[in-house]
């Protein structure tokens, strides 16, 4: 004897879904899953991108000496190298016509009120703009900001 209708089980491959029109919508679950494995590698690809990013700089900066290295003499404390990280922007609009100086001390509040680093950075010759090194208070006072500097 046959299986009456009602006691054999539905199986379906698709699934029905109201779409914005009105119109029912078909999607495969096969599609969906492979919608979210492509989205799944797109994730882990920039992952390890910004991973590799990061050991490079680690690399790059030498902080992947042994512990026994970049160590003080006088209390053992590790001490990792100085090193200099470059920096650069585009002048934002609300600072064209404005001083080098007084977007520094009123963007930036590592400057802020503080003469003396400001003019420790300016010595070493740690700000650029243009490729021109700015190398006082005053060049920094007098030196206008303009549109794409």
């Amino acid at each position: 004897p046959s299986p009456s209708p009602s006691s054999t089980p539905l199986l379906s491959t698709s699934i029905n879904k109201p779409h914005a029109s009105g119109v029912n919508r078909v999607d495969h679950p096969t599609a969906m899953k492979t919608k979210d494995k492509n989205n799944n590698k797109h994730l882990q690809a920039r992952k390890d991108q910004e991973r590799q990013h990061a050991i490079d700089e680690i690399v790059r900066l030498k902080l992947c000496a042994s512990s026994k290295a970049h160590r003080d003499p006088k209390t053992a404390i590790r001490v990792p190298p100085p090193c200099t990280r470059t920096l650069s922007s585009r002048t934002k609009g609300k600072w064209c016509g404005r001083s080098v100086l007084q977007v520094l001390q009123e963007e930036f509040m590592e400057f802020a009120g503080n003469l003396n680093y400001l003019a420790g950075v300016l010595d070493h010759g740690l700000l650029r703009m243009n490729d021109t090194k700015i190398t006082s208070i005053e060049q920094a006072e007098n030196t206008k900001l303009k549109n794409m500097d």
